[in-house]
């Protein structure tokens, strides 16, 4: 099984100002019976989201000498590779 999901958007941040969202999975399964009630599966997937905001992609939560705090909700971009082994009995 190969499945891939492609997400693209934007946050509104008011007039004509937009932090671009980008967010793909791919995923990818192989299933062996070794019987009519037994099999496992091998599983990978992967996941990339990237966000860009010019309001916080330079900033800390806390930065000496301003006496602004930013609490820190914010998304950051990332990637993850996710391996699984699965083992499966049927009950007939």
């Amino acid at each position: 099984m190969l499945d891939v999901v492609h997400a693209a958007g934007e946050g509104a941040l008011g007039r004509q100002q937009h932090a671009p969202l980008h967010l793909l999975r791919l995923e990818a399964s192989l299933r062996y019976r070794f019987s009519l009630a037994w099999s496992a599966s091998l599983n990978y997937a992967y996941e990339a989201f990237h966000k860009h905001d010019w309001r916080t992609d330079t900033i800390n939560p806390f930065v000496p000498g301003n006496s602004a705090v930013y609490l820190g909700n914010d998304l950051k971009s990332y990637e993850a590779h996710i391996f699984g082994v699965t083992v499966g009995y049927t009950f007939k």
